[in-house]
């Protein structure tokens, strides 16, 4: 006589779908992640300044020309421009841009935009931070459908320390660090323009006498 055995059914938690809709609920950025976005955005405001003097270098221009030219032109503008200088300067140049705004030093970029620029909605089934960006996917019709984007709290971690990292490593790529050097070291001083004028006081009137 013989039995059988039934096999027992293994049940999973279902998984999220990368590419399908997913679940946000509300949560707060800790302070070890708030620290890692400051990194983040300090580090590429630093890179802000390198890309001004990567392109006075390439065009040979000083910063007053350059600050006119660039206007208001945001990092991935000037990146554009400094890529076409150094492509015009020649290959050895062009070769080591490229090695220093590599794929890593965009997706680092990318992260610094999204958490700096957009806004935090929550955390996702796996636990990802997830904000709402300014890019529209789908403009058409009544209702406009933007872009949301997530990152774990690793992710952020892992891009602050990379770009504060490769901060020293661009400047002496680029040739840069006798210009930063300079930059920090040099003495600041009042402009008239930027005193703050104290408004005269007006005379106090008499006060009638009772």
């Amino acid at each position: 006589m013989s039995s059988k055995k039934k096999k027992a059914k293994r049940t999973s938690k279902p998984k999220p779908n990368p590419g399908g809709p997913s679940t946000v609920r509300a949560a707060r950025i800790s302070k070890d992640v708030h620290a890692d976005i400051g990194r983040l955005v300090r580090g590429f405001a630093e890179i802000e300044d390198i890309i001004t003097l990567h392109i006075c270098s390439l065009a040979k221009i000083k910063e007053g020309a350059a600050f006119i030219l660039l206007g208001r032109s945001n990092l991935s503008k000037k990146i554009e421009i400094a890529r076409y200088l150094a492509k015009k300067a020649g290959k050895e140049t062009f070769d080591v841009h490229n090695a220093v705004f590599n794929d890593y030093f965009s997706k680092a970029n990318k992260c610094r935009n999204v958490v700096a620029h957009g806004t935090l909605l929550g955390k996702d089934e796996s636990g990802a931070l997830t904000f709402l960006t300014s890019t529209a996917i789908d403009s058409e019709g009544p209702n406009a459908t933007m872009e949301t984007v997530h990152f774990p709290p690793r992710s952020i971690k892992f891009y602050a320390e990379y770009i504060t990292r490769a901060l020293p490593m661009i400047e002496a790529h680029l040739m840069l660090g006798a210009s930063r050097k300079k930059r920090r070291e040099q003495r600041l001083s009042a402009h008239p323009k930027g005193r703050t004028r104290v408004p005269q006081t007006s005379k106090r009137q008499a006060q009638p006498k009772s």
